[in-house]
């Protein structure tokens, strides 16, 4: 709560029976007066009689609920449902109108979607959840915000057991980055590597030259070889390398690379051509699960030059940017041939007007993969949508 009063610049009023506490004295300095207000009433589970229950001096808050001033409320109110009733009654004499939340883990994120007046829905409950831990992640080694989490006194993890985990987490970290690496360095050698490198950052710069010059063919060669029945894929180290690969998707802004392609594919049943340089992949075959060339998608690899102007890519570790490929003529797209001139140095749609395709740009940035998944599945490209795509491919 410190951290959305900090983030959205707004008074959070946290109310805890007759005690009211604005959580701007934790963070140690006020909020500005004309920000909004966000009250937040904490309340516990009354067993006795099954109802919401306003704290008493020794509770600890299990449940949150949204309050909203009565002072210039106009027109009928909703009556509250028969779970709060009692701690409306209780409010209702200090000020406060209260409104439910969801009872399924949320309701803390509800109450913030509510201060922000934005959809209430599966979404922005997760675009809230994800931005919180992504500060939190942000500020871990800041003296400040260790302070203020301490001061909130829910550090109930025992500080031997705190050590441990951490050790753990960053020994599973430590095993997923020299799985990546070991993987690009020995880009032939099984499936240790063809499963590491397709784990790797598509534009991670420090990958070893070897595997920056491969081309998509052998990558992709590689990848079908992994996904041979025949190969036996329970390799620790891959698999912290894909856990690892799993919370950067699921990241704000971080760019996605070929094999989240790979599973969007599988996820829709949808082909899917990846275009790097002169070659065309239909990486929809590599998951073996089946996918329909009805409505193939079409997405292209590229890097922004000067001036931002989109350039092609030699190989796939050049990509920086992932934009929508839009065929012209029926049977232009699906070409796998390589035929034809290239220069890395002439813009995009030029290029690609040589093969028959026309290009759609996306938001620029990390989230353009994003964005062009959004395109073909038809869905407006907000940010709530960028993110329930995001948390589908994690």
């Amino acid at each position: 709560m410190v951290v959305f009063a900090h983030r959205e610049q707004k008074r959070v009023i946290l109310h805890q029976g007759d005690a009211a506490l604005d959580v701007a004295e934790l963070m140690g300095h006020p909020v500005p007066s004309s920000a909004g207000e966000c009250h937040i009433i904490g309340c516990t589970w009354d067993e006795t009689n099954g109802v919401w229950r306003a704290l008493g001096h020794d509770d600890r808050p299990c449940h949150w609920l949204i309050g909203v001033p009565t002072t210039g409320l106009s027109g009928p109110s909703p009556g509250p449902g028969p779970l709060i009733a009692g701690i409306a009654a209780f409010y209702q004499t200090r000020g406060l109108l209260v409104l439910e939340t969801q009872s399924a883990g949320d309701c803390g994120i509800d109450v913030f979607c509510h201060c922000m007046r934005v959809q209430r829905d599966e979404a922005f409950l997760l675009l809230q959840r994800f931005s919180i831990a992504d500060f939190i992640v942000a500020h871990a080694d800041c003296p400040t915000w260790q302070r203020i989490f301490s001061s909130c006194g829910e550090d109930t993890q025992p500080v031997a057991a705190t050590k441990a985990s951490a050790s753990s987490a960053t020994a599973a970290s430590d095993t997923a980055a020299s799985a990546v690496a070991s993987g690009a360095a020995q880009a032939a050698s099984g499936v240790v590597a063809s499963a590491a490198a397709a784990s790797a950052p598509p534009a991670e710069a420090s990958a070893p030259e070897a595997s920056a010059s491969q081309a998509l063919g052998a990558t992709v060669q590689a990848m079908q070889a992994s996904a041979s029945p025949a190969v036996a894929l329970a390799d620790v180290s891959v698999e912290a390398a894909l856990r690892e690969r799993a919370l950067q998707v699921g990241r704000s802004g971080t760019i996605i690379g070929a094999f989240e392609f790979v599973v969007y594919s599988a996820l829709e049943e949808r082909q899917v051509y990846l275009h790097v340089g002169k070659e065309c992949t239909p990486i929809g075959d590599l998951h073996g699960l089946g996918c329909s060339d009805r409505v193939p998608c079409h997405v292209v690899g590229c890097r922004v030059g000067p001036c931002s102007a989109l350039l092609p890519v030699e190989h796939i570790g050049q990509i920086s940017q992932w934009v929508i490929g839009v065929p012209l003529t029926a049977s232009s797209g699906a070409s796998t041939s390589t035929g034809g001139s290239f220069d890395p140095e002439a813009h995009l749609g030029v290029c690609l007007a040589a093969k028959g395709m026309g290009i759609i740009e996306t938001l620029s940035g990390g989230d353009s993969g994003i964005d062009a998944m959004c395109y073909f599945d038809r869905c407006d490209p907000s940010d709530a949508a960028r993110w329930r795509q995001r948390q589908r491919l994690a």
